[in-house]
């Protein structure tokens, strides 16, 4: 059996503290609550949450299963600036080189477990509070189940 059923976020989180300087804070969906109540204060950050898998109908005969699932996963970046807390410009500023160091780990890069290499499907603004911008990048892959009974 080769299932790949669960998508595993681990080797995303290992992909982004090799790639991404040591000054960068990254975690998972589990910290990001407390980050968002300013727990964590540490910034440049970014938080990998896992965001939906779409089965898509299965193939194969009797008693075998091949199926492809799509993955979406998201990475929420904050990045803080005090320099125009009220305004947040600065802060934005600092959003796109922190987007793009993101973007250049993950885009083109295939994780363990996957058939296809990772690509950018959106983002958005989450939020934005006393200097600090939060911004989720969408990206996706694809997995391959296979099952035998």
């Amino acid at each position: 059996m080769n299932s790949n059923f669960a998508f595993d976020i681990a080797p995303i989180l290992t992909r982004l503290r090799a790639q991404l300087d040591g000054r960068w804070v990254i975690d998972t969906s589990a910290a990001l609550d407390a980050a968002y109540e300013g727990a964590s204060g540490a910034t440049p950050a970014a938080y990998v949450v896992p965001v939906a898998e779409t089965a898509a109908p299965h193939a194969g005969g009797a008693g075998y299963l091949v199926q492809s699932t799509a993955i979406a996963f998201g990475v929420v970046i904050c990045v803080r600036n005090y320099r125009a807390a009220n305004l947040g410009s600065d802060a934005l500023n600092d959003l796109v080189p922190a987007r793009r160091a993101v973007a250049d780990a993950l885009i083109n890069w295939m994780p363990p477990g996957s058939e296809l290499v990772i690509d950018h499907q959106a983002g958005r603004l989450e939020k934005y509070t006393a200097g600090n911008v939060w911004w989720q990048d969408i990206y996706r892959t694809r997995t391959r189940n296979e099952a035998r009974s």
